[in-house]
């Protein structure tokens, strides 16, 4: 999988303390680009009101869940549940996603 065109701010690791966890949503889209790597995997998600960037877990722990980068192809339909970023609007920190009818927990 090539590299992506994540913005250096979303591909950066920040600490769990830059989302805010009383605030939960659960999107439902598009994914339209697929991240596999370290430290985090994620995703661009499409979604009908915008494109949103998902921060999953780290790759050892989404193939110790069966979420391989085949899994998480573009074009595939996906639902996230997780906390937006406090500052980056179109990020969003995800607890657990729903993929062709699986639903993995990634913390």
């Amino acid at each position: 999988m090539g590299a992506l065109a994540f913005s250096g701010a979303a591909r950066a690791h920040h600490g769990w303390g830059s989302y805010d966890a009383d605030k939960a949503l659960t999107l439902t889209g598009t994914i339209r680009e697929p991240l596999y790597e370290n430290p985090h995997t994620g995703l661009k998600l499409e979604t009908k009101d915008k494109t949103w960037i998902v921060v999953l877990a780290p790759p050892g722990r989404m193939r110790n869940r069966n979420l391989t980068p085949e899994l998480m192809a573009a074009g595939k339909t996906a639902t996230v549940y997780g906390y937006p970023h406090k500052t980056d609007t179109s990020e969003l920190r995800a607890e657990w996603i729903l993929i062709d009818g699986t639903t993995t927990q990634l913390r």
